[in-house]
């Protein structure tokens, strides 16, 4: 459901469904909240940028062993295994710490 409204400055806006509530069968406008709009423009442009940086670490980590096939971000080369999409930071640096420590231990004496 959406519908046209004329802001303060005589411009139309279209109102989104979410900005409507239900009373009963009547339907009313709540008015917008400038600063809900501001979030979720920065969240978008945040989670754009995390993306991009997920990515980025990916490539730089796992290199030609990265699996990226249907938009995957994967470094199945060792256990554990790493997922640069899913995984949260601190997962992530966990198991990179895990892969080196097992690294280091490896070297002889």
């Amino acid at each position: 459901m959406n519908a046209i409204e004329k802001t303060p400055d005589g411009f139309d806006r279209v109102v989104e469904e979410s900005d409507f509530r239900s009373y009963g069968e009547k339907w009313v406008v709540e008015p917008v909240d400038k600063t809900r709009i501001e979030a979720r423009a920065q969240l978008a442009v945040l989670q754009k940028e995390n993306r991009r940086l997920r990515e980025m670490l990916a490539v730089a980590h796992a290199g030609t062993g990265l699996y990226a096939d249907d938009g995957e971000l994967q470094d199945n080369r060792e256990q554990p295994f790493i997922d640069f999409k899913r995984d949260s930071v601190d997962a992530i640096t966990g198991k990179m710490a895990r892969r080196l420590e097992r690294r280091v231990s490896e070297i002889p004496s």
